[in-house]
């Protein structure tokens, strides 16, 4: 049985996928009422700016800085519960898979 003192509990991370006009947006700013952390945030679309750029990249072809997206999946990793949003997702979500599954087995 638990002690009466409250218990934390964790938030999964989360990758809010879908394609633009979908309700990302308002999906994401729910999550954030709830305690999610929305890092690298700038903007009223509540996309993590360094993703965004490396979504862009890999949308348009040109080469997709890996170094930098581990550096930004390593910041991510310092916020307890984290949710990001970009609907390039959509069409990245693989890449980024890669990466992270790679991560969590050198850890």
């Amino acid at each position: 049985m638990e002690d009466s003192k409250e218990v934390e509990r964790r938030l999964p991370n989360l990758v809010v996928a879908g394609v633009g006009h979908s309700g990302t947006t308002i999906l994401t700013r729910i999550l954030g009422i709830l305690g999610w952390t929305l890092p690298g945030v700038v903007d009223s679309f509540l996309e993590h700016r360094e993703i965004r750029k490396l979504n862009q990249q890999i949308v348009t072809g040109a080469n997709f800085d890996r170094e930098r997206a581990v550096a930004v999946l390593h910041d991510l990793e310092q916020h307890q519960s984290w949710a990001v949003k970009d609907p390039r997702f959509a069409l990245t979500l693989n890449r980024w898979r890669q990466l992270v599954s790679a991560r969590s087995t050198t850890s």
